[in-house]
């Protein structure tokens, strides 16, 4: 249950990062309402939206960024 709680606590993380292009401009790669962009490994009922936020309930799954964002390649960002 405790990886299980870490390992939730940084796909939070990680709807809630943000990139910054060459104009400082922010483009955000979770909506607040759907998982649009996003795919679940497995249990895909195990994943929900309350309140804006990514909630993890059930058996064990992962949330994988699939959106278009920058063809989901990732550096130099920050979580905000």
């Amino acid at each position: 249950m405790k990886n299980l709680c870490i390992f939730s606590f940084l796909v939070v993380s990680l709807f809630n990062c943000q990139l910054a292009d060459k104009e400082s401009d922010w483009v955000s790669i979770f909506d607040g309402q759907t998982l649009e962009g996003w795919t679940a490994s497995e249990n895909t009922d195990t994943w929900s939206i309350k309140d804006g936020s990514v909630v993890c309930e059930g058996e064990r799954s992962h949330l994988y960024y699939t959106g278009n964002v920058n063809n989901g390649i990732f550096k130099n960002f920050e979580f905000t």
